[in-house]
């Protein structure tokens, strides 16, 4: 766990973002907790279309209790990208 903790830092120190010239389909938990409240001022002016989506809960909840309403908006963004 320590090294992954150790890789996980570094990943993250020498990340570079680039523009990337399609949509990016953005979800959040209505409850920020180690990510921006904002992810649009982080976020959109690295791509040509930025879209977010808001769920209930925090991070972890999105993924455990909330995950019904993350599936949807999953789904449906699936759907819709599989339609294009």
């Amino acid at each position: 766990m320590q090294r992954f903790r150790e890789g996980d830092g570094l990943a993250l120190e020498r990340y570079r973002p680039r523009y990337y010239p399609g949509k990016i389909n953005f979800v959040r938990a209505a409850i920020p907790t180690d990510f921006p409240a904002d992810a649009a001022a982080v976020w959109s002016d690295l791509a040509h279309r930025f879209e977010v989506e808001t769920v209930p809960g925090d991070h972890l909840g999105i993924m455990t209790t909330n995950f019904e309403a993350l599936a949807a908006v999953l789904s449906r963004v699936l759907d819709e990208a599989s339609q294009k």
